[in-house]
């Protein structure tokens, strides 16, 4: 019996999808669509009239990858203006997916033999002219590749195409976390690069997939250079383009140079200011500066544009943690653990919230969690570090702050500092000025005190607190108070944390009453 397959879709009055051929036809011209949605419309007419819920399109457009709520209605607009038939065209059915607000009718051919007869007798009577139609094809594709293929495409979160030239898609390899996956996408993506050198789509990818390798797996020097160096690579190349400025603020930040991941943070925004990455990354750098209100003003900017975006809310998250609205911060980041991307992230956000709040089981709990998957994450095993530390448990303590201090991270430096005030091992830890972290503050701090300075380590701890030093539980630290206990600065550090705690108290959210006429 012949088989029957649906090889063509007439859609509404003017428009036709072509399976076999992976064409669409608007007036009979053809509208040339990016994978993804070019997927998205063909499961759109595959199952009309019938609504498709978020989950097929998750299944049959992004092939499983899980993306934002948000991701999934900007793939719609686009598809929308593309088709250029108007927003009735595809209807959002709320809350629960999407369906086509036109009619569909299908075509069918048969696969069977006879078909393929009938096939073979007609390429006989004109096989002479195959050749020259092949070369003809042939041509012809290169000059419409050439001509037309300009892939506007934004794809997850991001003002530029995922899809390169050669269409390799690179969203596969966004938002890993596992180092078996995170080492595939490097040996792919390196191949297709070799292809490619100036791609800015895998460069930008390369870089993220290195920081994360940095802050999950690998936290050398040499990690943070890879990414450093790719990113530096993409801006060169794409200086105009915003994801290159993105990626390279966000090794910046990584860095400790915060004021060259800030100016390359505007420029993101300068260019596409209605993407959100960049104030992301601005917030977050300014965060780390201490300027709190800066990093509220700048959230609050990408978070009033786009509030459900996953990268937004995180960093939203984490100010609202700085200016004590602890229990809104924590309600973000539970709803944050659900999200593939975030999750490792959000839980170490978790984590340190717990400790600055003193519920250390909950933080002991997470920590343990983390590490069993991620042994080598060095930020989890500071944040154990300082939990074991705050608790008076200094053997375990000093056991992880020695792995710490031997990384690449900011961390590492605070690590050293604290263990030279317990011993008298030098680990040849040079505090870099080019850190500009107000926890960089405090590790000078220690490095003074270390030294015997009590005086200079009082006025770098001020130094820090008048900058928002927002780590407050470092200075409950067993061995930093055991260190200062026989000195003069034992009083002297009690005010610090007096008025760390009216600073935390005036950082609160200043609530603007509602007046009714």
């Amino acid at each position: 019996m012949d088989k029957i397959e649906v090889s063509s879709f007439q859609v509404g009055e003017n428009l036709s999808v072509d399976r076999v051929k992976r064409q669409v036809l608007k007036n009979n011209k053809e509208i040339l669509l990016p994978e993804l949605s070019y997927r998205l419309l063909l499961c759109l007419v595959q199952s009309a009239p019938e609504v498709v819920s978020q989950q097929v399109l998750l299944e049959q457009v992004w092939q499983g990858k899980i993306v934002s709520d948000d991701t999934i209605k900007k793939r719609v607009s686009r598809l929308r203006e593309a088709i250029g038939l108007g927003e009735t065209f595809i209807i959002a059915e709320r809350g629960i997916g999407y369906r086509l607000g036109v009619s569909v009718t299908s075509s069918t051919t048969c696969s069977a033999q006879t078909q393929v007869q009938k096939s073979q007798k007609q390429n006989k009577s004109i096989q002479w002219l195959l050749p020259s139609i092949v070369l003809a094809a042939a041509v012809l594709l290169i000059l419409i590749n050439n001509y037309f293929v300009t892939d506007v495409d934004l794809a997850h979160d991001t003002m530029v195409n995922l899809e390169s030239a050669n269409h390799f898609d690179v969203s596969m390899y966004m938002g890993l976390t596992d180092e078996k996956s995170l080492l595939t996408g490097v040996d792919k993506l390196q191949q297709q690069l070799d292809k490619t050198p100036k791609d800015i789509a895998i460069l930008s990818t390369l870089s993220t997939i290195y920081l994360t390798r940095y802050q999950l797996h690998q936290p050398s020097v040499e990690t943070l250079e890879r990414a450093l160096s790719y990113a530096e690579t993409a801006v060169k190349f794409h200086a105009k383009q915003p994801w290159a400025h993105v990626v390279l603020a966000q090794a910046k930040l990584n860095q400790g140079k915060l004021t060259e991941s800030i100016k390359h943070a505007d420029i993101a925004i300068s260019l596409a200011s209605s993407w959100v990455d960049g104030y992301v990354i601005k917030a977050n750098a300014l965060r780390e500066l201490g300027h709190i209100n800066e990093a509220w003003q700048t959230i609050t900017i990408a978070h009033d544009s786009q509030p459900e975006n996953t990268k937004v809310q995180f960093e939203f998250a984490k100010v609202l943690r700085l200016k004590n609205m602890f229990s809104r911060s924590e309600r973000i980041l539970k709803t944050l653990l659900v999200k593939d991307e975030l999750k490792v992230f959000s839980q170490l956000a978790l984590a340190e919230l717990y400790i600055a709040t003193s519920r250390y089981e909950e933080a002991d709990t997470l920590l343990n969690t983390l590490l069993s998957s991620f042994p080598n994450a060095a930020q989890a095993k500071f944040y154990q570090a300082v939990l074991n530390d705050v608790q008076g448990k200094q053997e375990q303590a000093l056991s992880l702050y020695n792995e710490v201090a031997s990384t690449g991270l900011a961390e590492a430096a605070v690590s050293a500092s604290i263990i030279t005030l317990h011993s008298t091992i030098n680990h040849n830890k040079v505090f870099q000025q080019s850190n500009e972290t107000s926890l960089s503050q405090f590790t000078q701090g220690l490095s003074i005190f270390s030294k015997e300075g009590e005086s200079a380590f009082i006025d770098a701890l001020n130094k820090a607190i008048s900058a928002g030093f927002a780590t407050e539980y470092l200075l409950n630290s067993s061995i930093l108070n055991g260190a200062i206990k026989q000195t003069t600065t034992k009083k002297k550090l009690q005010l610090i944390q007096q008025q760390l705690y009216h600073l935390n108290q005036n950082k609160r959210i200043k609530r603007v009453p509602v007046i009714s006429n």
